[in-house]
């Protein structure tokens, strides 16, 4: 049988700093003359590494603007790495941090619950980042492409840090866009045993 998905081996030298952000374990490490990508480790019993990958191969075929992931190893431990899609002098404002700045007393650090995560609220946050211009319309169009993936995929993780807004200065001041879609480790039903 072909091997249709490489596994990389991730070198402890290649390894940067951990990430707090989320509920997974994960790291940053660094792929000499390609990138810096996060390690992620799929929970226990778990198929979110697989996941991640099935996820971005039908974000492929479905045309969605996707971080792009392949299967790691780390010490033999077996995971997932996306290429980040943030280079120099960019900045990564995730959905959380964007509601806050532009809705009255939306609860950025509430991890659960957050009732007033909605598509009403998303969509006024993207009005007043990109205001009157094409790159709302751009925005929201793209985070429609999200959803749509999500229903796909069954994904049941598009919490407010799992997207986003990148900013990069220019001459002209700043200049923002959405991110690609990222983190579909909660998809396919990845938790179910072959019993259950």
């Amino acid at each position: 049988m072909p091997d249709y998905y490489p596994i990389l081996e991730v070198q402890p030298e290649w390894a940067l700093q951990p990430e707090d952000m989320g509920g997974k374990a994960k790291f940053w490490f660094h792929f000499p003359e390609i990138g810096t990508f996060p390690f992620k480790y799929p929970r226990k019993s778990t198929g979110e590494h697989w996941a991640e990958l099935i996820a971005s191969k039908i974000a492929d075929l479905l045309q969605i603007s996707h971080a792009l992931v392949g299967l790691t190893t780390f010490q033999e431990a077996p995971g997932s790495s996306s290429k980040s899609f943030i280079s120099d002098g960019q900045q990564l404002w995730h959905g959380n941090q964007i509601m806050a700045h532009h809705l009255e007393n939306y609860a950025f650090v509430q991890k659960f619950r957050q009732s007033r995560h909605t598509l009403n609220n998303i969509w006024t946050a993207l009005e007043r980042v990109f205001g009157e211009s094409e790159g709302a319309s751009a925005a929201k169009t793209r985070f429609a492409e999200f959803l749509v993936l999500d229903a796909v995929i069954g994904n049941t993780d598009r919490h407010h840090e799992n997207w986003g807004i990148v900013r990069k200065r220019t001459e002209d001041g700043w200049k923002e866009y959405l991110t690609p879609s990222f983190d579909h480790a909660s998809s396919f039903g990845r938790e179910l045993s072959d019993s259950r």
